[in-house]
């Protein structure tokens, strides 16, 4: 998952192949065991090598472009998009849908790709990519995951399947309350729809790695290389407001503040052990769960907005 920098700002996680034999499969859960017939791999794996054009290491079938012709490509993408989406109506959009991102895969593929992407998925598997959006990705800005299904009784394997999903929470808190300049990718963004396309240019980057070499690191070179050449890119992280960020901006609460808050009427007052969509509050009580810290607490979880910085008592650490 996403760690993050020294100064809190969430960065990118190195988006993953779970593997957990030598040749990269996923058993499935406990409750997906009674899956007698899976589709028959279809996966040809290429060797994890790039041949270099006369230029550099760029993929074969990947045209180069120059610096000004990929500004006229990201252009040409935003107005498409906002010209063809039934959910976005500016770049400060207040609504995503998995469409979107559908539309935006789309004409990445035909711009930068000349259609390469959908035809390396089709020699790949018969499963579409899927495109989702998650409210539950509080520190990473986009994440790629394959998988592929093993049968545990015959061993059969079945499809691989590819996966690009994108933080809804970041896109949302960003462009919002917390003012600053905002970066993804090294490349300032004027709004949420500039910050769409540079996550959805990161993501597309770990795909193609996948699809070419089995495997994927946005701190390794060869993804590096890829994402500057291709993209114009000059870093794999982003600076999109998080909840922790804003807590402190807007409302002077970090993670160990002491806070009060009212809970079914009643006045409460506890400490910050966590925040992301919600704060939770751990609140002294005899009858609540104990901590590593040897003592009870019980568990709240409260909006940012319903709590107030307050005084420990005295017998609170500080």
């Amino acid at each position: 998952m996403l760690s993050e920098e020294p100064d809190s700002r969430p960065t990118w996680a190195t988006s993953h192949l779970r593997h957990y034999e030598k040749n990269r499969i996923l058993d499935p859960p406990s409750n997906a065991g009674n899956h007698q017939n899976p589709r028959p791999c279809r996966y040809n794996p290429i060797p994890p090598t790039f041949e270099p054009d006369s230029q550099g290491m760029l993929p074969p079938g990947i045209p180069r472009k120059t610096p000004s012709e990929i500004q006229q490509a990201f252009l040409e993408i935003r107005n498409s998009l906002l010209a063809q989406s039934e959910a976005i109506k500016h770049p400060n959009f207040e609504a995503l849908s998995t469409g979107d991102l559908a539309l935006l895969f789309s004409a990445y593929d035909e711009r930068f790709f000349h259609g390469l992407l959908e035809k390396l998925l089709n020699d790949r598997t018969s499963l579409p990519l899927r495109l989702r959006l998650s409210s539950r990705m509080t520190s990473s800005g986009g994440k790629t995951t394959v998988k592929q299904w093993r049968d545990i009784k015959s061993g059969q394997l079945g499809e691989i399947s590819y996966e690009i999903a994108i933080s809804t929470t970041l896109l949302f808190l960003s462009f919002r309350d917390v003012q600053r300049p905002i970066q993804v990718c090294g490349v300032t963004c004027r709004d949420r729809l500039d910050a769409l396309q540079r996550l959805m240019e990161h993501e597309i980057t770990h795909l193609l790695e996948y699809l070419l070499r089995e495997e994927s690191s946005c701190n390794k070179t060869p993804f590096k290389f890829l994402a500057a050449t291709i993209f114009g890119h000059t870093d794999t992280r982003h600076q999109l407001i998080s909840q922790k960020e804003r807590a402190a901006t807007q409302f002077g609460i970090r993670r160990g503040s002491w806070v009060r808050f009212l809970y079914e009427g009643q006045p409460m007052e506890g400490r910050v052990n966590r925040i992301t969509k919600r704060a939770t509050i751990l609140v002294p009580s005899k009858t609540g769960t104990l901590y590593s810290d040897g003592r009870k607490y019980s568990n709240f979880y409260i909006p940012l907005g319903l709590l107030d910085p307050a005084d420990p008592p005295p017998s609170e650490p500080r």
